[in-house]
């Protein structure tokens, strides 16, 4: 588990969206907030979805003409 061999300020950081403690790093300062908050939070956010376009039978039919040509 990474949280067990991760330093506990990085740790919260990094996954758990507290603000940046210590030195500088990496252009990150003391009191930055990661980009998206908690990785549960990131997480959260990630959407997918399965869609064909309306023209997916012309496409295809294009797509073949494009390869054979």
């Amino acid at each position: 588990n990474i949280k067990d061999v991760m330093p506990a300020d990085k740790y919260a950081f990094w996954y758990e969206g507290k603000p940046w403690v210590g030195e500088p790093d990496r252009g990150i300062k003391e009191g930055d907030l990661r980009d998206g908050g908690s990785l549960e939070t990131r997480a959260a956010n990630v959407a997918y979805w399965h869609q064909w376009p309306d023209e997916y039978d012309y496409l295809m039919q294009k797509w073949d003409e494009f390869l054979s040509a």
